[in-house]
Order: structure tokens, then sequence, then C-alpha cells
């Protein structure tokens, strides 16, 4: 298959409606496990084939904006996909109290059912106006951030763009790429402000329709949260403030005296040396080749995965004009293939990036190789966030690849802002939790609960007087508060499990290899604790953990001699 060449067709929604309902009332008197597993097969490819059609319009919409076809279509999806919710209620209505259940968990799994109880404690009827409406208003802010065009150095930017030269080496550069990335921010404060309410009161909304005091708990349903909730993750954040920022102090200092500065400024912190971070020897197509070489050494399934990738045009990767910010893996289920969204920009970020959402696409091409249930095709978050940051480690021996006799200090500086992200981001999870607690909080409330934090996570950072970010609108730039809440507390536990996993590649890499396959061919088959029990992995929420998991990672550091 050829991406560049799939036909996109608009899904028949009724059918899909119709599908679904007629497979709940079969489902519902269904003997046998196997009647019962063939009724689910039979619905599962109407639906598949329904998702892939929107998969492929969400694709080639992000890919092009400007796009007025698959905008269309993308408006249509955001108005009329809520209007599915009745259907997939009643199917797992139908799952959950079907009479053969116990045979079919015995054949399947229990996950689809605990799944189908947690699609049924967060929905009703009457929400689906809202989810309409936030639908509109995520995407309005997608096109938002994509309509950047930012004047800089004789050349109009993207926000994507403006990294390159926000991690110059150039000091008076660097500077000035964030002051006109601010102003970008600072010019659409109001649209920002104006999307950011509206959605938060959209989605209390739908919480207390459901009977909840506000939306805390309905976003932990949506994020299909199993065996913990807020309190766990509150005191994971304490170990974070505790044990972790101060690490991460002691980092940035490392860094000051590195790069010969008095102080470090926010446009200094993603800049580790003197001369500016290592960059990517070559362009986009070599950079490509080569990880083709990484991939096949790493191992013989990575190796098959990747060059199916490429053979079918799976990967759009650099930045251009009308494309949407950021990176993404997605997954094709007519084709049983995931594909790979990134914006390269001529950093270290782009081997950042593709390491990382390969991690994510090998997971779902692993899982599909002998998966039959769709909800199985990916973990929820906070383990789908393992398999991609652990890539990002487990490919570190041929980093020589991409930055030649750079390599070390590739390694050096990824390590080193891994750790330093961990503050960062439990302090998007906090502020998230501050904010859904109280919804009636003002614009400029929300910007000084965002300021506050980062003085509690992020003590030395400082906005040299940027206006916008000195009062708290840093937070506009991260997508994941607009349209994925509580999701970003999973790059944090990802990232930690990846620091495990890299602690024992260093002493056995064989074993950890063989562990990190056994995850990535789990998928969502298991609950989140269950999986790091599968794979080897302490949980997040056990005494010490900050510490056991950091402590190797900061070793590795010091032997660095970069």
């Amino acid at each position: 298959m050829d991406f560049h060449t799939l036909k996109y067709e608009r899904p028949d929604l009724d059918h899909l409606i119709c599908a679904m309902d007629s497979a709940s009332d079969r489902l519902s008197s269904a003997a046998t496990a196997d009647e019962a597993f063939e009724i689910l097969q039979e619905v599962n490819r109407v639906r598949n084939h329904a998702f892939t059609m929107m998969t492929i319009a969400e694709i080639r919409n992000s890919l092009n904006t400007t796009d007025s076809f698959y905008e269309t279509e993308q408006d249509y999806y955001d108005e009329h996909l809520p209007q599915i919710e009745p259907a997939n209620l009643k199917l797992c209505r139908a799952l959950v109290n079907m009479k053969c259940r116990k045979d079919l968990e015995e054949r399947i799994g229990r996950q689809l059912f605990d799944l189908a109880d947690i699609r049924i404690q967060s929905f009703r009827d009457e929400m689906i106006p809202l989810m309409v409406e936030e639908n509109r208003l995520t995407s309005e802010f997608q096109k938002l951030e994509a309509s950047a065009a930012v004047p800089f150095m004789g050349k109009t930017c993207n926000l994507s763009d403006l990294i390159k030269y926000m991690r110059s080496d150039d000091r008076t550069v660097r500077k000035d790429a964030y002051h006109a990335y601010a102003g970008f921010y600072a010019s659409h404060e109001a649209d920002f402000d104006r999307i950011y309410d509206s959605l938060v009161h959209l989605r209390h909304r739908q919480a207390v329709l459901l009977g909840y005091e506000n939306y805390i708990p309905l976003g932990y349903l949506r994020m299909s949260r199993q065996g913990y909730g807020p309190d766990q993750v509150a005191l994971f954040r304490d170990q974070v403030a505790r044990d972790l920022v101060p690490v991460c102090t002691r980092i940035r200092e490392r860094q000051r005296e590195g790069i010969g500065l008095d102080k470090i400024r926010y446009y200094d912190e993603n800049v580790t040396f003197p001369d500016g971070n290592p960059v990517p020897k070559d362009p986009p197509e070599t950079i490509v080749e080569n990880a083709g070489k990484m991939f096949r050494e790493l191992s013989s399934e990575s190796g098959e995965f990747f060059d199916m990738m490429r053979k079918g045009n799976l990967m759009d990767l650099v930045s251009r004009p009308g494309k949407a910010h950021g990176g993404y893996c997605t997954f094709l289920p007519d084709y049983k293939v995931p594909f790979i969204f990134s914006n390269f920009n001529g950093t270290d970020a782009d081997v950042e990036v593709l390491t990382h959402e390969s991690g994510h696409a090998f997971q779902a091409y692993m899982t599909s190789l002998d998966n039959e249930i769709p909800e199985y095709g990916f973990s929820t978050s906070e383990a789908a966030e393992i398999h991609s940051g652990s890539m990002e480690f487990f490919t570190y021996p041929w980093m020589e690849l991409f930055f030649g006799d750079g390599a070390d200090r590739y390694r050096f500086q990824h390590a080193a802002s891994q750790i330093c992200f961990i503050p960062y981001g439990v302090l998007v999870d906090e502020f998230q939790h501050r904010v859904y607690a109280e919804p009636d909080m003002t614009p400029d409330e929300r910007k000084q609960v965002w300021r506050e934090l980062e003085r509690k996570y992020l003590p030395e950072r400082d906005y040299d007087g940027e206006e916008i970010f000195e009062k708290g609108g840093f937070y506009f730039q991260k997508q994941h508060i607009f349209r994925y809440p509580f999701y970003y507390i999973d790059y944090t536990f990802a990232y930690m499990a990846s620091f495990e996993f890299f602690a024992r590649a260093r002493t056995d890499r064989a074993s950890a290899w063989r562990d990190y396959m056994k995850l990535c061919r789990l998928g969502g088959k298991k609950r989140y604790l269950e999986l790091l029990s599968e794979a080897g992995l302490s949980s997040p929420f056990s005494d010490g953990y900050v510490k056991k998991c950091v402590g190797p990672i900061v070793d590795y550091l010091n032997e660095l001699n970069v």
C-alpha cells in the first residue's frame, strides 16, 4: 500500500450506527463465547473501515490545514462524531451485561469489558451538543496555531520553523526567535483565553450532567485511568517536587557554567553547549536512510517495521507552510499500519521526534500482528508513552549515524533534557487539576496559577521581561492542555519507566529489549499497572520511585566526557 494513493470516502455514519445497534441486540442474546466473538468481529469490520476513513481525513487535514476539502471533512467529524456515542454506549452495555461474558473474558481478556464500563460511566445523550462544541473549539485551536506566519530573519516562519532559531548557538538570535514566538501568542492572547475558557466550562458542564462535582473525575475516565486516581498522582508530583527539582537545579547550574552565562534565561534552557546543540549532519532524506539502518540493526522486527513504513509512505516528517504544529502517531485499522507525522526543522529534535514516534508506531505494528480487538491496538496513554520514550534511549548506540562525533553531546543533552522535563510535565498536570477544580477562574487567574506553579517546579525559569510569559501565558503553547486534558502526566510516567529500561539495558541489553518487546506486543490488553509488572517495571506510586529511576541516569550524565 501507499498512503499517497489511498482512496478516501466519507463513511456512512448512519450505517455505522445501525451496525453497532444490531451488534448490541445480538450480543444481548448470544449464547456462547464463539457466537459473541463472531458478532464482535462483524461490527469491528464496519468500525475499522469508518475509523480508517476518518483517520485518513485527519492526517491529510493536518498535513495541509489550508486544504478546503479536508478542512470540511474535519468540520463534519467534529460535528457528527459525538452523535455515534449513544450507539457506542449501547454496545458497551451489551458487552458488560452479556450472558456469556465470563467465557468471552477467558478468550479475549477482561480489559475490553473494563474499558466498556468506563465508557458507560462517562457519557449521557445530553452531552452531545457540548461534545460537538468541544470538538469545534479544539479544531479552532489547531487552526490558530497552524496559521502562524511569523516574519523572522527575512523568512516567514510557522511555529515549528522558529524552533531552529530558538536553539541557535547565537544568544541574540535565539532570544529574538523566542520573542517572535512569544509575539504570536501575545497577539492572539484574547483568542487563546477565549478558547480555553470555553473548553473548561464545556467540560465542566459535561461532568455535572454525569453527577460529578467537576471535570476531574470525567477527565480521568476519558483517559481510561484504572487502579489509581488523583490522590496517587498528587503523591507522585510531591516526589518530583521534593526529590527531582533539586537535581534539575544542579543540572541547570552545570549548563549555566558550561555555556558561560551569569544566569540562564528561558531562551537558554534548550542550549547545552557554548557552540550550540549538536544538529543532524545530514538532510531529512539521509536521516531516514540512516534510521532504516539503525532499526534493522536494533532487531529484525524493528527493521521490518521501518522498511514497511518507508515503502508505504507512512511518514510525513518535514515542516512546511500550512502544516499543523507538533508530531503524532496514529493507526489505519483497515491496513493494520501506523502513520507518523512530525515537523523536522534542522535541530536535534528531528532525531528525537523520529525515534519517539517510531516507538509508538512500532508498538502499534507489533500489537497488530496478532490482535483481533481494536481497543487493544494501543494501550492507555500512560503505558503507550513508555514505548516511545524508551525507544529514544534504546537507539542511543546509533546516534553517531546522525550526529557523527557529536553523538555523545546529543546523548548528554537528550538525557539531561528528559530529566528536566519531568517537573514541567507535572506542572502541566497540577495546573489542570487546579483549573478544573475551580472552573470559574478568570483567564488572568488561570495565568497566575500557571506562574505560581512555574515557581514551584521550575524555580530557575527567568522570562527576561517577556510580558506574555511573565504573566503566565506560556501554557498557551501546550496543545495537550487545550486538546487532551490530563494526558501530559503520562509523559512523565513514561520517561521515568524509560529511565528504568535505560539502566537495565546498560547491564543486560538483551533482557531489557525482550521486556520492551513484550510490552509492545501486549498493546492495550491489560491495565497500566499490570503492563508495568509484565515488563518488570516499577509503579510510579511506590515509595522512593523517583530517586530509584533518576539516580542511574544522573550517574550516566556524570560519566559522559562532554
